[in-house]
């Protein structure tokens, strides 16, 4: 099914982003903000507690539409990771940027997989048997990836470039959406 491709790109997008971002996260904050390995861990939890936020931010998900909720995820995550190394100094606009990111971070996935497993029960399994191959390469991938580019540019660098990746997730989950509002309109 076509829709089934194009969220297996956007959750590669998405990942890609995300693990790009976020593994050199910690190495990041202790070299700029000049702080040691523990403070570092608890600045880490804001982006924990966002993460836990998806049970309460499903639910409007599931009142607005999943395909429309993913176009607003992708979005947001896309300036998110544009903007996080730029405001790293304003602590507590940092601190939020980080609890917003755990929160679509979490709810993107949780949509993701929804999603696919929507899109067909007789192939339910092997999607999200591919949902969960593409997830995992992307965890490989985008530390992989991103660390040349970290080590040689910086992370304002990986920042922009895993904006431009998660841009991409966005404008395919448009696509995404278009296809289903399409598609329930012609079973109508």
């Amino acid at each position: 099914k076509p829709n089934v491709f194009l969220i297996i790109a956007v959750t590669l997008c998405n990942m890609l982003g995300f693990y790009g971002m976020y593994t050199y996260l910690g190495s990041y904050i202790r070299s700029t903000l000049s702080l040691g390995n523990s403070i570092t861990g608890a600045i880490l939890i804001f982006y924990g507690i966002g993460f836990a936020t998806s049970y309460f931010s499903g639910k409007y998900a599931d009142k607005i539409g999943k395909s429309f909720s993913l176009i607003f995820t992708m979005a947001t995550l896309t300036v998110i990771l544009w903007i996080i190394p730029h405001l790293s100094n304003f602590y507590w606009l940092f601190f939020l940027l980080l609890f917003l990111w755990g929160g679509m971070q979490s709810l993107t996935v949780t949509l993701l997989s929804t999603i696919l497993s929507n899109c067909s029960n007789k192939y339910r399994g092997r999607i999200l048997a591919v949902y969960s191959l593409t997830s995992n390469l992307a965890v490989t991938l985008g530390s992989a990836l991103m660390g040349p580019i970290y080590v040689n540019f910086g992370y304002k660098i990986v920042s922009i470039a895993c904006a431009v990746i998660s841009f991409l997730g966005f404008l395919i989950s448009i696509k995404v959406y278009y296809n289903q509002r399409d598609k329930q309109q012609s079973i109508e």
